[in-house]
């Protein structure tokens, strides 16, 4: 049995197709979905005949289920108290998660990185394009300060103005990235060398971190342009 994952992203690993493990022929005969759990990364066949295959008598896991988180915890300390036993009893998350080793990291490394660069050429554009609406609208900054405006509401006035932009920017981004909800890749353990499936999920979480990070950047590029906005003289400005 292959997952769907598996036969998505490697050829030959078709229901009907063999591949061999040593010397042993086996022959695909389904593929299975496990709603996105890391059984999805994984090739399922007998146990005895890969040990035959493998030539490898004994078995680096044994993956339990139990009722309750009272029976988990009970049955985790009879594993872990027992000397004869010489195992460490792990929940099926923190296994995964041991078995990604780096990798995991690394990934998270470089989308930081990338999210890093492209915060601050966002924050750079919207700063560059503040100075612009700044420059095109000095005699209108000039005519609201003439009708009683004080210096604290054209700051305010343009700092919301590039927040709103931001978060208008922020939504057309989560709008284009929902198709990936249905994406999944993988990428290689570099310590056992096995293979990991991941899919890329967009939660609402992530959606309200956009947008607040999204208004973020708009304040910061639009501060500095505000701040000029907002100390313009009258006269300066309406003689622009």
């Amino acid at each position: 049995m292959v997952s769907k994952r598996i036969t998505e992203r490697f050829q030959g690993l078709d229901v009907g197709d063999k591949f061999r493990i040593q010397t042993t022929d086996y022959t695909i005969v389904g593929a299975f979905e496990s709603g996105g759990k890391a059984f999805e990364s994984e090739i399922w066949v007998d146990a005895n005949s890969l040990a035959s295959s493998a030539k490898r008598e004994s078995f680096s896991s044994v993956l339990l289920r139990v009722k309750d988180q009272n029976t988990l915890a009970a049955l985790s300390k009879r594993i872990t108290d027992d000397p004869k036993l010489h195992l460490k009893a792990l929940s099926e998350r923190q296994f995964y998660e041991d078995q990604q080793g780096i990798a995991s990291g690394a990934l998270k490394f470089l989308a930081g990185f990338i999210f890093f660069i492209m915060a601050v050429g966002a924050g750079f554009a919207g700063m560059n394009t503040m100075y612009a609406a700044v420059a095109r609208r000095t005699k209108e900054i000039g005519t609201l300060r003439v009708l009683g405006f004080g210096r604290i509401s054209i700051l305010l006035a343009f700092l919301l103005e590039s927040i709103a932009v931001a978060l208008v920017g922020a939504a057309m981004g989560i709008l284009l990235a929902l198709p990936l909800n249905f994406v999944s890749t993988g990428t290689s353990n570099w310590a056992t060398f096995s293979e990991i499936a991941f899919n890329f999920r967009l939660t609402p979480d992530l959606m309200l971190w956009a947008l607040a990070f999204g208004a973020i950047i708009g304040f910061v590029g639009s501060l500095l342009p505000s701040i000029r906005a907002s100390r313009l003289r009258i006269v300066d400005a309406l003689r622009a």
